[in-house]
């Protein structure tokens, strides 16, 4: 029993090995080798070296060739990927780009060529891409390689990461457009053998070149590729903070391409939801989800322990900035209970807190409005629109009000309720009606 239970577990590791060595799983479909050639290969290669250093590359590339057709048809994987690999090396040493890539191109489309030598040759040339003479030899390689892996599921992940490099050339050249659609191409999220951090590497960096071309629809699409779970691992914290704010950047540009539009004189069906410069309903909805992006980031631990006071305060005012709703509301008491001694070392970000939470009129202008006007959400760095923020904001204030009155009001006429809130008859009604059409508020107007 006791030998049984023993086999049984050096059969367990033995397999468990293999699956730790994702790069050995394709050698499980190359046929079992019918005969063996090292010791050939062995005597070929010392002689290949000597023929080439007297400048006779062709001779040896031939000789190679001959005996790597005869280990490849006896599926000898061990020595045709030795073969293989010398024929590149002495190419690469002889200066002979061009016939290098040739060779990688007809090794790879020879007829049964072992998936064993493609992985190695592949691997083998792809750290030779950043030692090529010229831009112009590294793009070749480049292109042969991906063309080499196209359409080969073991070398999925070596074609990867070429694409990548070929995106950052198109990149480099100011062509976003071809780089981002590179990336697209490549369905990461599905490879089996890529490293979880490498995966989300790359998925964000398909993220982030789709925001570079403002498609934020796909960047959405992309995003959802990335479990949130996962972000929560110790060794994930950079890329956590990292996806997140490309959340915010993708939120805060989509608001900022809306508003532009609604500038431009753009038609809004819904009653007294006319397009202003301070956004819309939809808006907000975003910048909820700007909040909670700013909020995932604080919970960071690494953000915790270090540079936490500047996340904290824009999750803050991405809240408030959002409309009023049962989840802004739960949300804004949730942090000033939870985080009511961080709170204190933030200047008059407690006592903004307690104001929106209080039933009691918020006096415009605030006591300390001029530090809360400089700060970055209200500026355009790091993202533009600092300006329609403050606006929004000092509506968002308005609107406090404005539900603070309906609860010591039933009847109250307009010219009245507009002194209170020192805002126009115009401007009042408007705010009535958007509370109201977001059902945060009961209210008719008798005209």
């Amino acid at each position: 029993y006791c030998y049984f239970e023993k086999a049984v577990r050096r059969m367990a590791e033995e397999v468990s090995s293999l699956i730790l060595q994702p790069e050995l799983d394709s050698l499980t479909t190359d046929a079992k080798a019918s005969a063996d050639f090292s010791k050939e290969t062995a005597e070929l290669i010392p002689k290949s070296e000597a023929l080439a250093k007297a400048g006779r590359l062709n001779e040896a590339l031939d000789e190679l060739m001959l005996l790597e057709k005869k280990t490849r048809q006896a599926s000898d994987g061990v020595s045709s990927t030795k073969l293989v690999q010398l024929m590149l090396r002495l190419q690469r040493e002889a200066g002979e780009w061009e016939k290098l890539n040739g060779s990688i191109t007809l090794m790879s489309k020879k007829r049964g060529q072992l998936k064993r030598v493609i992985v190695d040759m592949v691997q083998l040339a792809m750290k030779w891409i950043e030692e090529t003479p010229s831009h112009k030899e590294k793009l070749k390689l480049i292109t042969t390689l991906s063309s080499v892996t196209e359409g080969k599921i073991f070398v999925e992940v070596e074609r990867s990461r070429v694409v990548k490099k070929l995106a950052e050339i198109k990149e480099a050249e100011g062509d976003i457009e071809s780089a981002s659609q590179l990336l697209q191409d490549v369905q990461v999220e599905t490879f089996g053998a890529m490293d979880r951090r490498e995966k989300a590497e790359y998925i964000l960096e398909q993220m982030r070149l789709v925001l570079a071309r403002r498609e934020y629809v796909r960047c959405q699409i992309i995003a959802k590729k990335i479990n949130p779970k996962l972000l929560e691992a110790e060794d994930f914290q950079d890329i956590k903070r990292k996806f997140y704010e490309l959340l915010i950047q993708m939120h805060i540009e989509e608001t900022q391409s809306y508003q532009q539009s609604a500038g431009k004189g753009r038609e809004v069906k819904l009653k007294h939801e006319q397009a202003t410069d301070d956004g819309s309903q939809l808006d907000s909805a975003r910048y909820l989800e700007i909040s909670k992006s700013f909020y995932a980031i604080f919970e960071t631990p690494s953000v915790k322990s270090g540079d936490w006071k500047n996340v904290l305060e824009c999750y803050i005012i991405y809240l408030l900035l959002a409309s009023f709703t049962n989840e802004q509301k739960d949300l804004l008491n949730k942090v000033s209970t939870l985080e009511q001694k961080r709170l204190e070392q933030l200047d008059h970000f407690k006592q903004l807190v307690s104001d929106f939470l209080k039933s009691e009129l918020i006096s415009w202008p605030l006591k300390y409005e001029a530090d809360l006007r400089n700060h970055a959400v209200f500026t355009d760095s790091p993202h533009a629109g600092g300006d329609l923020r403050w606006n929004l904001f000092k509506k968002r204030v308005g609107q406090h009000d404005l539900m603070v009155i309906s609860k010591y009001y039933t009847r109250i006429t307009l010219d009245r309720l507009a002194s209170l809130l020192t805002l126009s008859r115009t401007e009042t009604e408007a705010e009535i009606a958007e509370l109201v059409t977001s059902r945060f508020l009961q209210a008719k107007i008798d005209r």
